[in-house]
């Protein structure tokens, strides 16, 4: 049986040197997850408000919960 995991991170993070080690320690306990990795093409998304933001993200749960059928 396949599961589908579908992570929202609302973060604009760095992939530095301590972000690769955690990401390795994080493979080294559950390596059924390791597959290949990709290059991170990220953009960021300027939102005027607070509120045109929280809106995108109500839009993305909504994507989410119909691709997954709930």
């Amino acid at each position: 049986m396949s599961a589908a995991i579908v992570v929202r991170h609302d973060s604009p993070g760095g992939f530095d040197a301590r972000w690769e080690a955690y990401a390795q320690r994080f493979l080294a306990k559950f390596p059924e997850v390791r597959g290949e990795r990709f290059r991170n093409v990220m953009s960021r998304i300027p939102f005027r408000s607070a509120d045109e933001l929280l809106a995108y993200c109500r839009r993305l749960e909504e994507a989410g919960r119909r691709a997954l059928g709930a």
